[in-house]
């Protein structure tokens, strides 16, 4: 569940702030909590804020996340995007951007550090996307997205070799497709 406020401010033509900012809670009702054996009625409680600069080059962004209920922690993704138009509806949107998180967030996320001692602040992931979306309508478009995600932090690298877990990776390419409805 989230309230936000979001505002566009337009700069100049074709130039837009985008700003959005949120407070978010996800309520887990028996979450087994990660690297604990007991399960759990936690709320996790977050702010959100946003920025982009939408333009006709490229669109730098970003997305600040502040943990604040159970667990401190900051979560900072920075990136760059552009949206391609290819003609009769069809949009081809390459995206990159960095995972950076405090070592607080960097715990919560890779479990404890193996070798001891604590992780360091900083860049944990890169990420690359490609979209290739078709607007079938004004609220109705659909798309297939490669996604490839690889963990840069040798100390999240170290810890993820050493999980037992089938879902911990350093390396993962996902592949997507769907629809996206405007209400």
């Amino acid at each position: 569940v989230g309230v936000y406020l979001h505002y566009d401010y337009s700069i100049a033509d074709g130039w837009c702030l985008s700003t959005e900012v949120m407070r978010y809670w996800i309520g887990l009702p028996g979450y087994l909590e990660p690297y604990r054996s007991r399960k759990s009625n936690a709320t996790l409680a977050e702010w959100r804020l946003s920025n982009s600069l939408r333009n006709p080059y490229v669109t730098p962004f970003y997305l600040l996340r502040r943990g604040c209920h159970p667990y401190d922690w900051l979560y900072v993704r920075a990136g760059l995007l552009r949206a391609i138009p290819l003609g009769a509806g069809f949009t081809l949107t390459p995206q990159w951007y960095a995972e950076n998180g405090s070592e607080n967030h960097f715990q919560r996320r890779y479990g404890p550090r193996r070798n001891g001692g604590k992780y360091h602040s900083g860049m944990m992931a890169s990420n690359f996307f490609l979209e290739l979306s078709w607007k079938a309508t004004e609220n109705l478009s659909f798309y297939a997205t490669v996604h490839q995600f690889n963990v840069v932090s040798e100390d999240a690298r170290r810890s993820i070799k050493t999980h037992s877990s089938r879902c911990m990776r350093s390396d993962l390419t996902v592949g997507m497709i769907g629809c996206r409805i405007r209400f």
